[in-house]
């Protein structure tokens, strides 16, 4: 045995002798972080967690160590990231607390990380009275007449439009479905589903990290995204690959959480109109929901759907990824 291979194994056995009086010096000596690693294998020998957000920077020298630089993928860095683990590209901070509009409990109100708005909820005052006494104060709740906080997402995006029938191209490449936010914000729809009446699926964004829906934005899924295939529909960003019926069937939306968010039936024999060669297009876009099933009234109103008249691409009409 070499003499430093020797001086080594003299060394640690000396150490695990007196383990509880010296155990600190052979850290500092041969694993400065005592992770169990050796100092000559660690790549971050001061950091025992090892680079735990895996952005390649040691935790004792990354600004936000749990958290991967820009693990939003908003284009902004996380020590500059008013909300590191929310997409807002446009850093948004309506009340100047240095907590982002897209990650701030309160975006209205200038209140401390996690607090309600005044910081004392079971106090009613001018500036923060809580009127469905869920503990979010009504100058920052979402949905002040609502405990349950159902209406943040209660009709922000809706089923708007639905070729069901092409007729300058077949059923298997010319149907689509188009949806529209509502709201009066960004909508992240990643991972929500469209379904139809026997369950078949497809998944929105489907090895994506994020789908924005800006405000007043449309969003296209089809059974083609080539439009020289298509009849001419631009911008697909999701393909589904069931049939929808001529006659009478189900367009269901979920979002990432199987919860409904809008459905519509349609059926030519129940007062619903026929569109053949035309997109199945929506009226009214009035989010009430009067009877608090989660589906706004007017999906499942026949009288508040009607044929498309304007023409597109090959000569079907509608107006995808437009207004109706």
């Amino acid at each position: 045995m070499s003499g430093w291979k020797r001086y080594l194994l003299v060394f640690v056995l000396s150490c695990l002798g007196s383990f509880f009086l010296m155990a600190q010096e052979c850290c500092q000596l041969f694993d400065t972080d005592c992770d169990g690693m050796l100092n000559f294998r660690d790549q971050c020998p001061n950091d025992p967690d090892n680079d735990i957000d895996g952005d390649g920077i040691c935790g004792d020298e990354d600004a936000c160590p749990e958290i991967h630089d820009d693990f939003d993928g908003d284009g902004v860095s996380c020590p500059d990231d008013n909300c590191p683990a929310d997409f807002n590209p446009d850093q948004a901070d309506g009340d100047g607390d240095a907590v982002g509009d897209a990650c701030d409990n309160c975006p209205n109100d200038p209140n401390g990380p996690n607090e309600d708005c005044d910081g004392d909820p079971a106090t009613p005052d001018e500036q923060c009275d809580d009127g469905d006494n869920d503990g979010f104060g009504d100058v920052c709740d979402p949905c002040p007449d609502d405990p349950d906080n159902a209406c943040q997402e209660e009709g922000r995006v809706l089923i708007n439009e639905i070729m069901y029938d092409p007729s300058a191209v077949s059923d298997s490449v010319g149907e689509w479905i188009e949806l529209v936010n509502l709201g009066p914000g960004v909508v992240d729809i990643v991972g929500w589903t469209i379904l139809d009446a026997s369950n078949a699926f497809a998944i929105i964004g489907e090895g994506e990290s994020s789908v924005q829906l800006l405000p007043g934005q449309f969003y296209l899924l089809g059974k083609s995204d080539q439009p020289s295939i298509n009849g001419g529909v631009p911008n697909v960003r999701t393909i589904f690959s069931f049939g929808l019926s001529n006659a009478s069937d189900e367009v269901i939306l979920q979002d990432a959480n199987g919860l409904d968010v809008d459905r519509v039936l349609y059926n030519e024999g129940g007062g619903w109109p026929a569109c053949s060669g035309a997109s199945l297009a929506r009226i009214d876009t009035d989010p009430t929901d009067a009877d608090g099933d989660g589906i706004p009234d007017s999906s499942n109103d026949p009288t508040n759907w009607a044929c498309a008249t304007a023409t597109y691409g090959a000569g079907d009409k509608g107006t995808p990824g437009t207004e109706n």
